[in-house]
């Protein structure tokens, strides 16, 4: 198996180093938290841009404010997104 070193793998090198433990230790630990937390033991969500935020809000706002279309089925919606295609 051919090994390539990146800078992520150097840098995981060198701060296991910095600590002296090996890698694989390093690896061990992080196996033992992630099962004892129940998944990850700190916050792995990242902020969004604004833009972002008010695009995935616009529709629970437009449901919130009794402004969102309303459509009574799936064919309902095909027949007016086709309709709005062929326009």
């Amino acid at each position: 198996m051919a090994y390539r070193s990146t800078k992520s793998t150097e840098h995981f090198n060198a701060v296991s180093e910095k600590l002296g433990v090996s890698q694989s230790t390093v690896l061990r630990n992080f196996v033992k938290a992630f099962n004892s937390a129940g998944g990850f033991s700190y916050d792995v969500n990242y902020p969004m841009h604004a833009e972002e935020a008010a695009s995935i809000a616009e529709p629970d706002n437009q449901i919130n404010s009794g402004t969102a279309k309303l459509y009574s089925s799936m064919a309902d919606v095909w027949d007016k997104t086709d309709s709005g295609l062929q326009a």
